[in-house]
């Protein structure tokens, strides 16, 4: 993404296992590439989100502030693909809300790479 695409920005969300090997992927990239940045975006308030370690950047949309709890990460999953070009996605069922921000991203005719499960 970084060198055929020239994309300089990811969001990440923070919430599960994928979520969590992304930061990774993206903390050791950003040695290589150190004009690439990332954040993740939170979808509650700072004080109430999982926590983050302390040198990751955050982002909480404003307009997740009002958003009843079980709403939050579905709204934030939204505003992701509202704001991205491309969404890297490793959804592995067609139901939950992986298979939904999927739906609204090809909805909203975001550029979707699709990853797949390799069995070792």
């Amino acid at each position: 993404m970084i060198r055929e695409n020239n994309v300089h920005v990811f969001y990440v969300g923070n919430h599960g296992g994928f979520d969590r090997m992304v930061l990774g992927v993206l903390q050791e990239l950003q040695v290589s590439f150190p004009v690439m940045r990332y954040y993740v975006v939170l979808a509650y308030h700072p004080q109430l989100a999982p926590p983050v370690p302390n040198d990751v950047p955050t982002i909480f949309p404003e307009d997740l502030e009002t958003v009843p709890k079980r709403a939050a990460i579905p709204r934030r999953n939204r505003w992701l693909v509202d704001h991205s070009d491309y969404l890297i996605s490793y959804v592995t069922r067609n139901f939950g809300g992986a298979a939904q921000t999927l739906a609204y991203a090809e909805r909203k005719k975001v550029r979707i790479i699709r990853l797949k499960a390799v069995k070792i």
